[in-house]
């Protein structure tokens, strides 16, 4: 029985080199994760190094980023002790743990070469897109590598779990769907002619959404609109991002915000143009537990549970993306409608009873797993966990 695992995961920092205990109160990790964790570590990744050092490595550069000393040792001291059953990493974070480990259960966040190679399909600058060709056939291969490590695998939506099936089959994955906590999501006094895309600014398929829209989508937008009021929020925007969209009319950028919530509920209308990406996106959950109404392009809903005209509007080119905008800035009702719905989704599909489900079945596999796998030779290190029972229908996990 998998009585408790250790999960290796990086979480997003805003300027790393400024970590302290202040910013750790602020940001309420000890408190968020204290609450699901017997122990907590943390280190500091330090400076990530550019990717043209890493060009001529075998792994991709997106994963050198991720090598932790720090990290590593961490969890070489952790698994030292023999407390843990499992090992839960994500697909870059993985390049930290050790040769010789209980073999992971890997938490497919996103389906990332799929992502790069949806952006080598719109790169223009041939030199950009060569080097994103070498960075797609590299983290294909890294993530094959992985699973074929790794004992089970999760997926945040079926569309993920059959992508990672097709590159490693003999991997069992399971659906474990993102969530939000609806309760504390409420209800607020919206802006009639604001429109919001919330993200963080850190990832290249949001800044390109948002530049994007500024310039191919807004324009017509604001001409059957003239109030509308495009704002942008989320971490990280660089300074270049910022002086690109300076001089948009009618759009502003938030930067960091510490409570998304109260952005979220002045907005009309939240907008998901995103042309590349995979995973589920949480700006959608988000938007919907706040009963926003959404319009999104297919990749952007691509995963969730909800249907085109009933819980959310779909668009895929600027033109109607603009006039399905309009339409609904125009119409309180319909925004009442759709985005009552969208809620209701998110109550029934996207919870914690959901996320528990998920990962309960995750780890139950992983046993599975485990009791079929023969004792390592004497010498060789632990190449599965100890067998095990099936974890309890119900308690925590």
């Amino acid at each position: 029985m998998i009585f408790s695992y250790l999960l290796i995961a990086v979480m997003p920092f805003v300027h790393h080199s400024l970590w302290n205990e202040t910013m750790i109160a602020d940001i309420t990790l000890n408190k968020y994760l204290g609450m699901i964790c017997f122990l907590l570590g943390l280190v500091h990744y330090g400076a990530r190094s550019t990717p043209l050092h890493h060009l001529r490595g075998p792994r991709p550069c997106a994963v050198e980023s991720f090598t932790c000393t720090p990290m590593r040792a961490c969890t070489e001291s952790r698994l030292a002790t023999g407390a843990y059953d499992a090992v839960v990493s994500g697909i870059f974070t993985a390049v930290n743990l050790l040769p010789v480990t209980p073999p992971p259960i890997i938490d497919f966040q996103d389906a990332e070469h799929v992502i790069v190679r949806r952006y080598t399909g719109r790169e223009r600058n041939p030199l950009k897109r060569a080097y994103a060709r070498v960075e797609y056939r590299k983290m294909r291969g890294w993530e094959r590598e992985v699973c074929h490590r790794s004992r089970a695998g999760m997926a945040c939506s079926a569309v993920d779990r059959d992508i990672v099936t097709r590159l490693c089959p003999s991997l069992p994955v399971t659906v474990v769907s993102n969530i939000v906590d609806v309760p504390t999501w409420s209800y607020g006094e919206e802006d009639p002619v604001t429109v919001l895309f919330q993200g963080g600014m850190d990832w290249y398929p949001n800044r390109d959404a948002v530049e994007f829209f500024a310039s191919a989508i807004l324009p017509a937008l604001r001409a059957r609109i003239p109030a509308v009021r495009f704002v942008v929020a989320g971490r990280n925007p660089s300074p270049a991002f910022r002086r690109r969209l300076e001089d948009v009319p009618a759009l502003s950028v938030t930067g960091t915000v510490k409570d998304m919530r109260p952005v979220v509920a002045m907005a009309a209308v939240c907008v998901v143009w995103l042309r590349m990406g995979t995973g589920t996106r949480l700006k959608i959950l988000e938007a919907a537990a706040m009963a926003r109404l959404i319009v999104s392009t297919a990749i952007g809903a691509e995963g969730l549970d909800f249907a085109d005209g009933r819980d959310i509007l779909l668009a895929d080119d600027p033109r109607s993306f603009a006039h399905a905008v309009a339409h609904v800035l125009s119409s309180p009702e319909l925004r009442a409608e759709l985005g009552t719905q969208a809620r209701r989704v998110v109550e029934t599909r996207y919870a914690f009873a959901n996320l528990r489900a998920g990962v309960r079945a995750a780890l139950n596999e992983a046993v599975h797993r485990a009791d079929a796998c023969p004792p390592p030779p004497a010498g060789d290190g632990a190449a599965c966990a100890a067998p095990g029972r099936r974890l309890p229908s119900k308690g925590k996990w």
